[in-house]
């Protein structure tokens, strides 16, 4: 049986074809193809074969494992998903370039066909939250950061493991408390920006 991927299963990348023989004697050759194009070979467990799907298009694919050991005859299929694409990715929020005064969210619209898995922020490579659940927000403090011009990187990551980042610069500014300065019966407000 397949340990990994299973059945039906989207996967990507390299990734490591897992299995379970059972029944059968010791240095039994383990045959995997995709396909029915051979990928790799293993005569010892645990059974692992590297699968490096970025050399196959992206779509359900055949996976078969085949073995012999003179007494037992074994074949097992299954019917996995490639995706090596990365995550369809807008931030509908903030635009890029904006100035912010106050606590904002980030917002993002994410699909992949495998699912998405998570969405990240990060502020001058320093994270500041993660959702893993839609809608894709992630609240922003501008007064937790200095005021300024500032990076945001948005990545993106699907169930496959797959990524993609969008990078925005924003600025930050503020208004600190008014500070008093008496001249003579005038009060004068200042203000820093």
């Amino acid at each position: 049986r397949f340990l990994s991927p299973l059945d039906g299963e989207t996967f990507g990348g390299v990734a490591v074809v897992r299995l379970q023989m059972t029944g059968m004697a010791d240095g039994t050759e383990v045959v995997v193809d995709v396909n029915r194009d051979v990928i790799g070979q293993d005569d010892q467990p645990p059974y692992e074969i590297p699968f490096d799907t970025l050399l196959w298009p992206e779509q359900e694919v055949t996976l078969r494992a085949r073995a012999d050991d003179g007494v037992n005859d074994l074949e097992v299929e299954i019917f996995p998903v490639i995706d090596n694409t990365p995550p369809d990715v807008v931030v509908t929020s903030p635009a890029d370039g904006a100035s912010l005064s106050a606590p904002f969210d980030v917002r993002v619209d994410a699909a992949d066909t495998g699912g998405v898995a998570a969405v990240s922020v990060a502020l001058d490579g320093e994270e500041i939250g993660v959702d893993d659940a839609p809608p894709w927000e992630v609240p922003v403090d501008v007064e937790a950061f200095e005021a300024g011009e500032h990076t945001l990187l948005v990545t993106v990551l699907d169930r496959v493991g797959n990524s993609r980042e969008v990078e925005l610069d924003v600025r930050f500014s503020y208004c600190a408390e008014p500070e008093t300065v008496r001249l003579d019966d005038f009060l004068i407000y200042t203000y820093e920006a």
